[in-house]
């Protein structure tokens, strides 16, 4: 009896820490939970329902940039990407090369041409259209080399791009 007496008296004493033991392991366990979620579970619903609606703001704004990226490609491909200018004398009896032509051209190799002719009576400016590197206008030699110039210029411009 005596035998069983002191078995009981160990086995209560260990159910006894072993309950001490559960107790601080759920305090613990709470304490972790609360540091990570809030309170209690609405304050982990309220973080979920928030990240929901940046996700959702976020992806607004994303569209709102992808749709401006586009407006902005197709204005810059419009605008003027290439510029040749070829300086001239058309008169041997003037000094100087004070006539011009110049040719300004967009992506597609439309754009215009632009001729300054200097004389000593005065000065001159013609312009003509240009559509995929041509005009319906007959064009002087010096325009036609302002056109080939901005055209070169571009392809240099895309191969030093390239080569960074």
């Amino acid at each position: 009896m005596e035998l069983f007496s002191q078995t009981s008296s160990i086995l209560v004493f260990l159910i006894f820490i072993a309950f001490i033991l559960l107790q601080v392991q759920i305090i613990l366990s709470n304490k972790r939970r609360k540091q990570i979620f809030g309170r209690d579970i609405k304050d982990l619903e309220g973080i979920l329902t928030k990240y929901g609606n940046d996700i959702k703001n976020v992806q607004e704004e994303l569209k709102k940039l992808d749709s401006n990226l586009k407006e902005a490609l197709k204005l810059g491909k419009k605008s003027v990407h290439k510029v040749g200018v070829v300086r001239f004398n058309p008169f041997s009896d003037t000094g100087g090369d004070q006539s011009f032509a110049i040719a300004l051209l967009d992506a597609d190799d439309n754009g215009i041409v632009i001729s300054s002719i200097h004389a000593r009576e005065g000065t001159r400016v013609y312009a003509k259209p240009i559509k995929k590197g041509e005009s319906k206008y007959n064009l002087s030699e010096e325009e036609k080399k302002a056109i080939k110039k901005a055209q070169i210029k571009e392809e240099v411009t895309i191969k030093e791009e390239a080569q960074k």
